[in-house]
């Protein structure tokens, strides 16, 4: 399982919400294992970071009709990659990413 010690969040200048820097190191270190492994299905993906450091992978449909962002959430005391609003897949341990690649890579519309 994947730990990482979760900072609260803060306000940045401009009075947005911010995630903590360890956190959003996390999250951005799991997306991109996310990515290489859908790179490995001939699958590619954005990381695309927002002003306030929550990291989004971008990834096209098989159809190629959307782009859909996935996120990693925390998930009891540990994360899960969230797509689609409500597909959810448990980070466990090192297979993990390569197991919601496939889900991703399914993803028709």
């Amino acid at each position: 399982m994947v730990r990482a010690r979760v900072e609260s969040t803060e306000r940045g200048p401009a009075g947005q919400w911010r995630a903590g820097g360890e956190l959003t190191r996390t999250r951005m270190r799991l997306l991109g294992e996310l990515a290489m492994a859908l790179r490995e299905l001939k699958r590619g993906a954005t990381l695309v970071v927002a002003p306030n450091g929550d990291p989004v992978l971008m990834v096209r449909t098989r159809l190629g009709l959307r782009v859909m962002g996935v996120v990693v959430v925390q998930d009891g005391d540990g994360f899960a990659y969230l797509w689609d609003g409500t597909c959810r897949c448990a980070i466990r341990d090192e297979g993990s990413p390569s197991v919601a690649a496939v889900m991703i890579a399914e993803v028709e519309r």
